[in-house]
């Protein structure tokens, strides 16, 4: 049995207990599905949803209206508006290199350097319970800095960013904030979906080649950055893609 993890009220606790991988394959016409299979839930959400309003039985044999809508909604990969996705984006300003996420009461725990240049291995990102610490290709000036917070895995972009890889995270609370050199200055992040708990997050860097360029005006922004948060459970750190030589060299000094 797979419990889907996290509120999710439109779906009742009949469809839950019935949400087997199983079932949910046959729901979103998929052979495989992964162990954790939250990110289908929107499609089940809005299968459900179609079959109360029409007033049609809502069961997962193959054939019913529950498995036809729910393919048609997976097939169209456009429904956003069953899924709570929340979006921090800004220009920010970064010092030597790194910036940190954290919650109020974690921030500053960590010993940073050795926690980070003892055990990296994806070069970029490295976290500890409450709190992440980021590497930016530029060491001083500003940095575009995107954070979309998930209930489910949105997937890579791939094609979008040079470097992309992923760590597990555990959230002491819900509130996070983008913190700059020292405090400084901070930035709320949108609340983490499912509360405290096991978290992945997949960072996504784009321009660290020539952000490492010093001739740059401080104020240009060069690389940009994308954090995805989703609830998800503890698994091992992943490599998805490296093709900075700046990406290669964290990974490689890792």
């Amino acid at each position: 049995m797979i419990a889907a993890p996290g509120p999710f009220p439109s779906l009742p606790s009949r469809i839950l207990r019935a949400a087997t991988r199983a079932a949910i394959g046959r729901i979103v016409g998929e052979d495989q599905v992964p162990e954790d299979p939250s990110r289908y839930r929107p499609h089940v959400s809005v299968a459900y949803a179609l079959c109360k309003e029409a007033g049609r039985p809502a069961t997962a044999r193959r054939g019913d209206p529950l498995v036809m809508a729910g393919r048609a909604v997976n097939a169209s990969r456009g429904v956003h508006y069953c899924r709570r996705v929340a979006e921090f984006r800004a220009h920010i300003g970064v010092h030597y290199g790194f910036l940190e996420i954290a919650d109020d009461q974690s921030w500053g725990r960590t010993d940073w350097p050795n926690v980070f240049f003892g055990r990296r291995p994806t070069g970029l990102i490295a976290t500890s319970p409450g709190e992440v610490f980021l590497i930016t290709g530029r060491h001083t000036g500003t940095v575009g800095f995107t954070v979309r917070v998930d209930d489910g895995d949105p997937g890579p972009d791939l094609e979008g960013f040079e470097d992309v890889v992923e760590v597990p995270f555990e959230a002491s609370r819900s509130e996070l904030r983008l913190i700059q050199w020292a405090g400084e200055k901070s930035h709320a992040l949108p609340r983490l979906s499912a509360g405290p708990g096991s978290y992945r997050m997949r960072y996504h860097c784009r321009g660290m080649d020539d952000a490492g360029n010093s001739s740059w005006d401080h104020h240009a922004v060069v690389d940009e950055y994308l954090l995805q948060i989703w609830p998800s459970p503890a698994a091992q750190p992943a490599t998805l893609k490296v093709t900075s030589r700046e990406g290669h060299r964290r990974i490689l000094e890792s």
